[in-house]
């Protein structure tokens, strides 16, 4: 499952009389598995990262028939203006393949395999390479943004970025030859129809580079998908 939270600490209307300020708004925030949030600020992030509003993707192995999620306010160490809030909750089922359940963890000089699917991920960056934003109308039941990637890039190299009649057909799971049911659940047609690509020139390559720089915590495993497509271009070369 998908799970969605949607914060805007700025439009609290406190309904006790008893006065809160947004700077107050410190929660943690669990299901019966898995610890999502931790003494957060939201008003710390917020302005840290200069957003008006904050939203968090989860992605859950939920086996039972119900998920229980509790908020409290600044943990276990709650003061007495501490509060907790939401603005609203999303809950979207997803196929259970949508994640392989194995994945390489690379480590220094050594490469092991881990369970994927058993796992709870916070999802970070979803881009679209060399094509605009992608609205969560735009991607069918799952309803998920993709991000330009443009706005992430680093350097003078970006290479170019190519698109392509929406004609696409979805093919194997890369180096299994077990076929893919998921079709554009696993990503959209317009994810695959634009690309960010390299010059022709082998020479220019050799000297250049694409790179994205993505801010992260430290601390944590990532699990990383790239997305290909094969594009064929009616113009020459």
């Amino acid at each position: 499952h998908f799970l969605r939270l949607f914060f805007y600490p700025s439009l609290l209307t406190p309904t006790d009389n008893v006065p809160r300020n947004s700077s107050d708004a410190v929660l943690t925030v669990m299901t019966d598995t898995y610890n999502l949030i931790t003494n957060l600020s939201l008003y710390d992030l917020l302005g840290d990262m200069s957003l008006a509003y904050l939203f968090k993707e989860y992605s859950l192995n939920i086996s039972r028939s119900t998920l229980k999620l509790t908020f409290l306010p600044a943990g276990s160490t709650s003061s007495a203006k501490a509060f907790a809030m939401i603005n609203g909750i999303e809950l979207l089922s997803a196929p259970d393949d949508l994640l392989q359940d194995q994945a390489k963890d690379l480590v220094v000089n050594m490469t092991v395999t881990r369970p994927i699917q058993s796992n709870a991920f916070e999802t970070m960056f979803r881009l679209n390479a060399g094509g605009l934003s992608i609205k969560e109308s735009d991607d069918g039941p799952l309803g998920r943004r993709w991000d330009p990637d443009i706005i992430y890039m680093v350097g003078a190299a970006t290479g170019s970025s190519n698109e392509v009649d929406n004609n696409i057909t979805f093919g194997s799971y890369a180096g299994t030859g077990t076929p893919s049911t998921l079709d554009n659940l696993t990503a959209p047609a317009a994810v695959y129809t634009t690309a960010r690509t390299m010059t022709n020139s082998n020479q220019v390559n050799l000297v250049s580079f694409l790179s994205w720089n993505l801010s992260v915590d430290p601390g944590f495993s990532y699990y990383i998908r790239l997305h290909f497509c094969e594009l064929l271009y009616s113009s020459p070369n």
